[in-house]
């Protein structure tokens, strides 16, 4: 072949691969993006509700989840859960989830796009997976808690019957001994 007609066939091959080649920089940089996106899981009880991925403001998805586990365990220690309680208050922002006046978490739009879903279903979601959780526990606790009493009051009934029973037994021993002592004493 001609080296001049070779020259304009490797020129083209060349354009063309640098034309329409995709920027492989940018697409390993998005792919690198989200595999060290940090996926957290919220935990309460033992179960896990949801995870988080995203921070917020300066918060990173770990210290968002620990923060959320906290405020729900606090909460938790309360008995009594009302279900009208949980309230979703929408913000410029973000969604805030709150049982009474505590807010226990905030759903931003960066969370509903990394879910896929808008925020408003976001925050119902969460907070019907909070609600539930809730509820699960209190009746275990609930129950828990009046085995516990009952099982209690049955062994302080108990305990009291054998401190009744050893004391009585101790006035006859004593009372035995008296009498011996004032046969005894009316003998000599």
């Amino acid at each position: 072949m001609n080296r001049y007609t070779l020259l304009p066939f490797i020129l083209l091959s060349l354009i063309n691969i640098f034309a329409f080649s995709q920027n492989s920089t940018n697409i390993d940089t998005n792919r690198a993006d989200s595999l060290t996106k940090e996926i957290v899981y919220v935990i309460f009880e033992k179960d896990t509700l949801f995870t988080l991925s995203e921070n917020l403001g300066p918060f990173s998805p770990q210290e968002r989840a620990n923060a959320i586990t906290e405020r729900l365990d606090v909460l938790a220690e309360d008995l009594i859960i009302v279900e009208d309680s949980f309230n979703i208050t929408e913000t410029e922002e973000s969604f805030l989830i709150s049982y009474k006046d505590a807010v226990i978490m905030s759903v931003t739009d960066k969370d509903a796009k990394t879910e896929g879903h808008s925020k408003k279903y976001l925050a119902e979601n969460y907070k019907e997976i909070i609600s539930t959780s809730f509820f699960d526990n209190v009746q275990i606790k609930s129950t828990q808690s009046w085995l516990v009493r009952i099982g209690l009051t049955l062994l302080t009934l108990a305990g009291l019957i054998v401190i009744f029973f050893l004391l009585g037994r101790l006035f006859k021993w004593i009372n035995h001994k008296l009498t011996e002592y004032e046969k005894k004493i009316k003998r000599k």
